[in-house]
C-alpha cells in the first residue's frame, strides 16, 4: 500500500503515492516550492491518520504554522 500525496499528478508519476515508512529528503534552491510540496504531504497524512514528522532547518515554528 502506498501513501497518497495529495496531488493526484505526482501520485500518478510514483504508481500510487508514496511508500510508507520511509525518509523523503525534499531539496532545491529558494523559491522551488520545497515547503509547499512538504506541506501538502504532511496535511495529507494527518488526514488519513498516518503519523507524520516535519523536519526543517529553514523555518520557525510560526513560519511553518502559518504555511499550513
Amino acid at each position: 500500500m502506498k501513501l497518497s500525496t495529495g496531488i493526484e499528478g505526482l501520485d500518478k508519476m510514483l504508481k500510487g503515492g508514496l511508500v510508507p515508512y520511509k525518509l523523503y529528503l525534499i531539496k532545491g534552491g529558494p523559491g522551488t516550492g520545497k515547503t509547499t510540496l512538504s506541506t501538502h504531504f504532511t496535511i495529507e497524512g494527518v488526514r488519513n491518520g498516518e503519523k507524520v514528522m516535519y523536519i526543517t532547518l529553514g523555518e520557525s515554528k510560526e513560519e511553518i504554522k502559518e504555511e499550513m
